[in-house]
């Protein structure tokens, strides 16, 4: 389905309600777009029309006619005969057939796209007396096809995300272009819904503007002030002699404002967005084209004000921690970067981690660990202030940037934060001692970002092997530690040859069933000495040092041996594999995975690919050069951990991708989280939108999953429904 196809579904529920009977259709006849008008009349379901042709609800004999058509696609002749206008017979599904007049358009800006407006003529009988509509009737048809030519550019804005107001101005520019001598507006809620501020009003005078901007929402103030607060359709004919305009009437003297007619705009919670207005200078009554103009005028407001809306929980999603609000570790690195930039002085960067946090979270379960998190990010906060950026890193990990820095201020800002945990953290009624090591490194040792945090990273961790609960500053002493990392990457390479690693599954469920959708594949290292590891324990070493690709090679292998086994158990069932970003750069990925799939014989359509939001962005170019090729080879990607990275997903939707999984971050005590569940809402529908599943992971509640189940995910995964296990545990 072509762009032109998308921007109608933003639309659909404009022009929904239009009387005219409408369907949007390819150069092959093919029906892309459906109103509910058209079903009544052809009798067909909008399920049974979209992605079939024009031909099903034709009789035989009109074959020649949609030939017609094609022909009319062909010859790109708008102002040329169609083959299908004038009176033909639909074919119901019933088998009866229904008299209709029938006119084509071609869409505005989509030469290749058509609109086909049909009206039953049943009772204007004999038959040919059908081509003598009234004059009326045709205008009214053609107003249904002009609504949509006039509004496409607004469409074309809401599709791309366009900023909100702006697109706001076009809509009114749009309608008092249609209606001349009229001025139309578009009025915001405060937060708390208590008084209205203009955010479009591109002809209205600007002393006007600023006299309606705080407008009380209140039953009788004014037209826009009573739509808001009564949800109704407010027509004011005579703005002079209406109680409702009574303390406006220097405004409507001064500028001849004397009609107004405001729709309140709502989302499909019933939330208030505010209201659409056109105002005219002449009393005036609308007729019933002017109000279904408002109507669809003032659905596209409100479509433009949701998009609005989503986009920015996505973006404060990407730029927040959604459990402590502090920046993202995404956040933390390119402000680090800008301050290396412009700070003439040193850069100081301290790397925090709480102590034992690990036995917390065994103790005492994730969702009251990420209440303590919680608590923890405050009490930090109250410590920085303005002093310092301080970022949630991940997981129990804080990273703090403080500019013009040097060793006394680095250790007195250290200490404070330190003392931050003097005294134990109260939760649900539960006191918490906790401790932290923090690692501090200057920018005089290194020049960028990435460099200086894992510096601070290697002084945290000379902190914790000194007892923890203290800070160390990073030193050539510190290189002992890089010698024992090279010690463990070496551990680590031989690990992959001497077959070491092994992998686990966990269930995937598709919530709406509660039935077996898959499973991810999780690795495991059997270290000789320390035992069984976490990716956790290992991936990021592996990342760092190149490891990577060829483990990754191992992992594809082994999951994709595993599949065989795993399949057997349903047809349904489809196997999730984590791809890093490093091996998504790696020019060859795409050709193991090809290998792995032919040598073990499995169907591409059974694997899943899953690549992390964040390293799908930094490696965009040749992750999308890899993401493509294993897609055209029929295998599905997904993008991990949705949410705390920085991109989008209309962005998203324009690649390979075939879903999103909403990073724990968002289902992990979301049962006490409503703004988590709000964001969690939005990504959802915006995501659905877009045509993309959505799974949810991190599920470890009964509550978790039933509101996963409520918001519409459409899979889950989570220690809720199953924790890892061995392939011979779950196929024997």
């Amino acid at each position: 389905m072509n762009d032109f196809a998308h921007q109608l579904n933003w639309m659909s529920a404009v022009f929904d309600n239009a009387p005219t009977a409408i369907v949007a259709v390819d150069p092959n006849g093919i029906v892309m777009l459906v109103n509910s008008a058209a079903e009544k009349l052809t009798g067909f379901a909008k399920a049974d029309l979209v992605g079939g042709s024009l031909a099903k609800v034709l009789p035989p004999e009109y074959g020649h006619r949609l030939a017609a058509l094609h022909e009319h696609f062909e010859a790109a002749a708008p102002d040329a005969p169609s083959g299908l206008d004038g009176v033909l017979l639909l074919r119901r599904p019933d088998g009866s057939d229904v008299p209709v007049d029938v006119s084509v358009a071609t869409a505005a800006d989509e030469p290749s796209t058509y609109i086909v407006s049909m009206r039953d003529v049943t009772e204007r009988r004999p038959f040919d007396d059908a081509l003598r509509f009234s004059s009326s009737q045709v205008r009214q048809e053609r107003q249904a096809t002009d609504d949509l030519a006039t509004y496409q550019r607004v469409l074309d804005r809401i599709a791309r995300g366009a900023a909100r107001d702006q697109t706001l101005v076009e809509l009114c520019r749009d309608v008092e272009e249609r209606y001349p001598g009229t001025i139309c507006t578009v009025m915001v809620p405060d937060e708390n819904s208590q008084v209205l501020y203009v955010a479009a009003a591109p002809s209205m005078p600007s002393e006007v503007s600023a006299a309606l901007s705080g407008l009380a929402i209140a039953d009788g103030v004014g037209a826009c002030g009573t739509a808001a607060a009564t949800g109704e359709l407010t027509i004011i004919d005579d703005a002079l002699t209406d109680p409702r305009t009574a303390g406006f009437l220097d405004i409507v003297k001064s500028h001849d404002l004397r009609a107004v007619w405001s729709s309140p705009l709502y989302d499909s919670d019933n939330r208030l967005l505010g209201t659409f207005a056109l105002y005219r200078r002449v009393p005036h009554t609308p007729d019933d084209a002017e109000l279904k103009t408002i109507s669809a005028a003032a659905g596209l407001a409100s479509l433009t004000i949701q998009r609005a809306e989503s986009d920015r929980l996505l973006r404060t999603a990407a730029e927040r921690d959604a459990l402590t609000g502090l920046p993202t570790r995404a956040v933390f690195l390119n402000r680090l970067n800008t301050m290396l930039g412009e700070s003439p002085k040193s850069v100081a960067v301290m790397f925090l981690d709480l102590d034992r946090f690990k036995w917390i979270n065994d103790s005492i379960g994730h969702p009251s660990g990420d209440e303590v998190l919680a608590a923890v990010a405050e009490r930090l906060a109250d410590v920085v202030g303005d002093e310092a950026l301080l970022a949630r890193f991940g997981g129990d990990e804080f990273t703090v940037a403080q500019t013009d820095s040097d060793r006394d201020g680095a250790a007195k800002l250290a200490q404070r934060l330190a003392s931050a945990f003097a005294k134990p953290l109260l939760v649900n009624g539960r006191e918490h001692f906790l401790t932290a090591s923090i690692g501090i490194a200057f920018s005089e040792e290194q020049a960028d970002a990435s460099g200086l945090i894992r510096d601070a990273d290697a002084a945290m961790y000379a902190a914790k092997e000194r007892g923890g609960s203290r800070w160390e500053f990073f030193d050539k002493k510190l290189r002992d530690r890089i010698v024992r990392r090279v010690t463990r990457e070496n551990e680590l390479r031989r690990a992959i040859d001497r077959g070491e690693l092994m992998m686990e599954y966990q269930q995937v469920e598709r919530l709406g069933n509660g039935a077996l959708a898959g499973f991810e594949a999780l690795v495991r290292w059997n270290h000789p000495k320390l035992g069984r590891l976490g990716p956790a324990e290992f991936i990021p070493l592996a990342e760092e040092t190149g490891l990577i690709v060829p483990l990754g090679v191992t992992v594809l292998d082994l999951a994709i041996r595993d599949a065989v086994r795993l399949c057997t158990i349903s047809d349904e069932v489809r196997l999730s594999i984590n791809v890093s970003a490093i091996q998504l750069g790696d020019p060859n990925t795409a050709a193991h995975v090809d290998a792995a799939l032919e040598r073990h014989g499995v169907d591409p359509s059974r694997i899943i690919i899953e690549v992390t939001e964040s390293g799908f962005m930094e490696q965009f170019d040749h992750a999308l050069a890899t993401l493509q090729r294993l897609a055209a080879r029929g295998v599905s990607i997904v993008i991990d951990d949705f949410g705390t990275g920085y991109s989008s997903i209309a962005r998203l939707a324009e690649m390979p991708i075939n879903g999103v999984k909403i990073d724990r971050s968002f289902t992990q005590g979301i049962e006490n989280d409503v703004r988590a569940e709000l964001v969690l809402a939005s990504i959802t529908r915006l995501a659905h939108a877009f045509g993309l599943a959505v799974i949810a992971e991190g599920i470890e509640s009964e509550q978790a999953y039933a509101i996963t189940r409520k918001l519409g995910c459409d899979f889950g995964q989570g220690f809720h429904i199953s924790r890892p296990m061995p392939l011979e545990s779950i196929v024997s």
